[in-house]
């Protein structure tokens, strides 16, 4: 949703700005660009949000669970999925007006010296290629895997028995 609300942010403030300054063509001469940049960063972030990533933690899978359980906040509600833990996403973001909202599914598997934490975007809809709500998948997927890693480090600086 940050993404998003930077696009609007930027293009209202850009418009106004470019019209102010340089006139009606400059104005829509920056349209033009926005729209193309718009349009292009969509396709990328898209792309991206297909992807699956894989992060390895040094703690235990329900000491994993825990950290993605926490991990989702208000814009994500718990649903049945094809992963252990499954989320869909709640609210606005790009392309997704009228479309079903995607669901991000996590697995965590015992590694045997900790655990791998595997994050997918396991349903989705789209409008000519573009994810609906695709920024809202690469915003969460980019904090918890900075909360993964934030806890594994707080935790490989503990001293045992503390």
């Amino acid at each position: 949703m940050e993404i998003f609300i930077g696009f609007v942010f930027f293009g209202v403030a850009g418009l106004f700005g470019f019209g102010a300054i340089g006139g009606f063509e400059s104005g829509l001469a920056f349209i033009g660009v926005f729209i193309f940049c718009f349009v292009f960063l969509s396709y990328w972030l898209s792309f991206s949000a297909k992807r699956q990533i894989e992060v390895l933690v040094g703690a235990a899978p329900n000491e994993a669970a825990e950290v993605v359980k926490s991990a989702f906040g208000i814009g994500w509600r718990t649903v049945a999925g094809k992963g252990a833990l499954n989320f869909q996403a709640k609210g606005i973001g790009i392309n997704s007006y009228g479309m079903s909202k995607p669901v991000i599914s996590v697995d965590i598997v015992d590694t045997g010296s900790g655990s791998s934490v595997q994050i997918w975007t396991s349903e989705w809809s789209s409008r000519m290629g573009i994810v609906a709500a695709c920024d809202r998948v690469i915003t969460r997927r980019w904090r918890l895997t900075r909360a993964l890693r934030q806890f594994d480090e707080a935790r490989a600086n503990t001293p045992f028995g503390a």
